[in-house]
């Protein structure tokens, strides 16, 4: 196959014996094509005017002219093809069915035999001529010339594909020989070629200077190609890797196939590297195997560019299939006939047209890039026709004839370069628009958190929205500590401050709370009221959630306190709060419905802890013995006593929580103390109070000891320990508002046989508290 122009021929002889040259082999034959489109009109007009033009009757030999340095032989050779391939040079010599080639190259399409050309060169200068004949601007398989001058002296260079270069008289790819002319005198040139697959071969003239300069410039173009497609695929591949565009990722192989192609068919070729005698069989499979490859790129390439396999699958579909047979082509051409090869490299025309087609479909559908992808996809399609036929007889054929697929492939990319640009600026766009949706989405998401982080734990609220699953129905066994805080009579301050200014205080206590709970790594499960529930250990452990949660409750008593500070000297008012901690095993997860779903944790632990809490007197913090065993070391308590609570059958050991030693954390003040209250003399009587209601009767009392955080009464009638009481007590003959207690022991018999009990005031209003200091003092 001609290694420069490359382009496989798909027609037959179809004798067996020795004949003329017919027209079509000698490029002489009348059109009998239709036209597809305004391309084929011009290409067709241009075929008539150039390409049809009637052979010459007769030639002569072809004089030099010393003012060109290079010329070109057409309209003075004459050839004659052997089907058979038996002819010898004797028998081709005296032969009388030789005919004229024309005024145009002589081209061979896959017709099987052998190619003789001859002609006459005269030298009318008065000088030796030395000269450098080239026939064909490619490579042929076998090539030999036979050079007879005047006194009948026969040189003989052989320049095919199965010679070494260094054996030919030119160290050169292409078939090159030297040529000596006396003054006036001529010679006489006889070749023979062959090569199973295509040939066009155009004979020139050249001086060795022009001839240097002709493949220079041949030698610079190929440069410029190579590296051209070379960029192109490295730039492509680089885009593609930054924006993982499949558009990108088939140019940039389309590119490499591109340039494979051009080495293999128009450059130095790959077979260079290919041992003599096997070079011309292995140089024309490569050829099939660029073009197949170029195919297959372009099928996959503007597919993807134009969106054709989204828009119109069947298309897509067959067009693949097509793609996916000629690449198995690329591989069957080495041990299948070659003929049936380039029969089937050719099939893949109606892929090509197929392809055309839904890539200008959706380009009256509107899509920008598809749009300027039209002529390009037009034009390799019209390259790899005309090659089709071409060889169909439907094309005369001309020395340009097996340039229909390169000149193509190369004109392609400068359609390209226009879509490339534009998709460029797509993916610019796009990614701006990425850029400015992630920033928006990134600021919702942190808007999101932080609305959502106000009514969870932050690293609650980020969980749940990292974690979509986190989001299921279900819970896990984890073992969690649990602090519990409640304030003492706050819901009485409702008359007192009014619901705006009450509103106000509750959300500044719980802020400030909450502010506490979070330096500590607490989670807010929920607020119940002016009460919290907080949660160490979840979603994820800590080292320290049983130290941590005993440190939060002594902080939470310090900004307690400092809170009082100017509530006092505003309101004339107090809080306290209560807190119980605990740890145990709890199920951690997402309860409710479908429609509605809280985070929160379920067990005994939850149970107790609130129990805990409600053993609490004044701002005492109470932990459990279990808590206790875990921090023991770490923190100082109060001693260890044993209660009853509520739904246990025995006893609940707690500590009153105190200080952390080591890190100069201590409760402000002691919610219990040994030294006993100042001593009084008042009537009084108690009633039970549990829950938000009075239970039972009054009890007579006898106030004896009283100060702001004790009482101590004598009675008749005994309390269990934790027992909550509402106390009144007469003044002036009149009995002031409840002060709330809870009994803090079960009671010392006294001398006249009653019980003297201890009980620690939880709430009363200000007015009562200044007017029986007063009287304790």
């Amino acid at each position: 196959m001609d290694g420069f122009t490359g382009t496989p021929m798909l027609r037959l002889a179809g004798s067996q014996r020795p004949r003329a040259l017919s027209e079509d082999q000698m490029g002489c034959y009348p059109t009998h094509g239709s036209t597809i489109g305004w391309m084929w009109f011009v290409l067709l007009c241009a075929w008539w005017a150039f390409a049809a033009a009637p052979a010459a009757a007769g030639v002569g030999p072809f004089v030099i002219d010393p003012n060109h340095p290079r010329e070109v032989l057409d309209g003075h050779i004459e050839v004659l093809f052997d089907e058979t391939g038996l002819l010898e040079r004797s028998d081709v010599e005296r032969s009388t069915e030789w005919r004229p080639v024309g005024p145009q190259p002589y081209a061979k399409g896959l017709d099987i035999g052998v190619v003789w050309l001859r002609f006459q060169i005269h030298n009318p200068t008065p000088e030796v001529v030395s000269h450098v004949l080239q026939v064909g601007e490619g490579r042929v398989d076998e090539m030999t010339l036979w050079l007879s001058e005047g006194d009948e002296s026969v040189t003989r260079h052989d320049a095919g594909e199965d010679v070494a270069r260094h054996d030919r008289a030119f160290d050169h790819l292409f078939p090159l020989f030297p040529l000596s002319i006396e003054a006036g005198g001529s010679v006489s040139v006889l070749g023979r070629m062959v090569d199973e697959g295509t040939m066009n071969l155009d004979v020139t003239l050249s001086t060795p200077a022009a001839l240097q300069d002709h493949l220079e410039v041949r030698a610079w173009v190929s440069g410029l190609m190579a590296g051209t497609f070379s960029l192109v695929a490295l730039y492509a591949l680089v885009v593609y890797r930054r924006v993982r565009d499949p558009m990108m990722g088939w140019m940039a192989a389309l590119a490499l196939a591109s340039l494979f192609q051009w080495v293999t068919v128009d450059g130095s070729g790959l077979s260079a590297w290919v041992p003599p005698e096997s070079r011309g069989w292995t140089s024309n499979r490569l050829i099939v195997v660029a073009y197949e490859l170029s195919a297959f790129c372009s099928f996959f390439f503007y597919l993807t560019a134009a969106q054709v396999d989204r828009n119109h699958p069947k298309v897509a579909m067959v067009v693949k299939g097509f793609g996916w047979f000629g690449l198995a082509n690329a591989v069957a051409v080495f041990f299948i006939p070659f003929v049936l090869g380039v029969h089937i490299l050719y099939l893949g025309a109606i892929g090509l047209v197929m392809m055309a087609v839904g890539v200008v479909w959706r380009g009256r559908s509107g899509d920008r890039l598809a749009k300027r992808l039209v002529f390009a996809v037009s034009v390799v399609v019209t390259g790899y026709l005309a090659a089709l036929l071409t060889e169909e007889g439907l094309l005369p054929r001309a020395w340009i004839s097996g340039h229909f697929i390169s000149i193509a492939t190369f004109v392609q990319w400068f359609l390209l370069s226009e879509a490339l640009a534009f998709r460029l600026r797509q993916i610019e766009e796009q990614r701006r628009d990425a850029e400015r949706a992630q920033r928006d989405e990134e600021q919702r998401t942190e808007e999101i958190r932080n609305a959502f982080g106000r009514y969870v734990a932050p690293d609650l609220a980020a969980k749940l929205l990292n974690d979509p699953d986190a989001m299921a129905l279900g819970g896990r066994a984890q073992t969690v500590t649990i602090l519990m805080s409640d304030l003492r009579g706050f819901t009485g301050l409702t008359d007192r401050l009014g619901p705006s200014e009450m509103c106000a205080l509750l959300n500044d206590y719980l802020g400030r709370m909450t502010e506490v709970i979070d330096r500590h790594g607490g989670i807010v499960n929920e607020f119940i009221g002016d009460a919290i529930l907080t949660l160490f250990g979840t979603p994820y452990p800590g080292l320290e959630d049983e130290l941590d949660a005993c440190r939060c409750a002594i902080e939470m008593q310090v900004v307690l306190e400092q809170m009082n500070g100017t509530l006092e000297a505003e309101h004339g008012i107090r809080l306290e709060m209560g807190i119980g901690i605990h740890t145990g095993e709890v199920v951690v997860g997402n309860i409710g419905s479908n429609r509605r779903v809280k985070w929160g944790v379920i067990g005994d632990p939850v149970n107790m802890t609130g129990r805990i809490e409600s053993l609490t007197v004044g701002t005492q913090v109470l932990i459990s013995a279990r808590m206790l065993d875990r921090v023991a070391g770490a923190v100082s308590t109060g001693g260890v006593r044993s209660v009853y609570v509520k739904g246990r059958n025995r006893t609940l050991e707690v500590a009153e929580l105190r200080a952390i030693p080591g890190e100069d954390l201590t409760m402000p003040t002691p919610a219990t103390r040994d030294e006993r209250p100042r001593a009084v003399a008042l009537d009084g009587s108690v009633q039970i109070f549990a829950g938000k209601e009075l239970i039972g009767r009054d009890y007579a009392v006898d106030v004896v000891a009283l100060d702001g955080s004790e009482v101590i009464f004598q009675g008749e009638r005994p309390f269990r320990v934790g027992t909550n009481l509402a106390l009144k007590v007469r003044q002036s003959n009149e009995w002031t508002t409840p002060i709330y207690a809870k009994t803090l022991d079960k009671g010392l018999p006294t001398e006249d046989g009653r019980l003297e009990m201890r009980a620690t005031i939880t709430w009363m209003e200000p007015e009562v508290r200044h007017s029986l200091m007063g009287a304790a003092s």
